[in-house]
């Protein structure tokens, strides 16, 4: 969905604001909500874009358990296939001022991009995860266990391999190596 800002000008070209929604057994509806709300974004001069990745609620429960295991991967390839798809439809979008803001599972695309050694794209987490063990933590941990198969003492590796903070130290390892 692609909500465009008032007294929009067609000849003008506009900044694009990537919505990431949480979950992500979410989803973005044409509603209006207190916390994420596109049409507040594109009063402040954006082009507000939210895409319903894979394992959003809107999907079949069959693809949401094909997707299940991959996390960010589907989520961030969809993601930047849905920014491009936009940028090439609608001429009005600055396909060189993109940024995305998420929360929750939102946050924790947002915070994951960032600290992939191709980042490129501005991000704004709001209570994102970064740490998938601290997560455990918080009592929410229906979803941990399902996601990372089991807890963080027995699915120790997928906690790990999850967590935008071992994935910045594993950047910084490479970052290293180019030098």
């Amino acid at each position: 969905m692609v909500v465009r800002p008032p007294n929009f000008d067609a000849d003008k070209r506009y900044p694009l604001l990537v919505l990431l929604h949480g979950g992500p057994q979410t989803m973005w509806s044409n509603a209006w909500g207190y916390r994420w709300n596109p049409q507040v974004f594109s009063a402040a001069g954006y082009v507000s874009l939210m895409i319903n990745r894979p394992r959003s609620t809107g999907y079949r429960p069959e693809i949401n358990r094909r997707n299940h295991q991959r996390l960010g991967r589907q989520s961030l390839r969809r993601r930047d296939e849905g920014i491009d798809a936009t940028v090439a439809k609608y001429k009005y979008v600055d396909g060189s001022k993109i940024a995305a803001a998420g929360g929750s599972y939102g946050g924790y695309m947002a915070t994951g991009s960032q600290l992939t050694p191709a980042a490129s794209r501005p991000s704004s987490a709001m209570p994102g995860i970064y740490d998938q063990a601290a997560m455990y933590a918080t009592g929410r941990t229906l979803f941990a266990e399902h996601d990372m198969q089991g807890t963080p003492w027995t699915a120790q590796e997928n906690y790990k391999k999850w967590s935008p903070s071992t994935l910045r130290r594993r950047v910084g390892q490479i970052q290293k190596r180019r030098r």
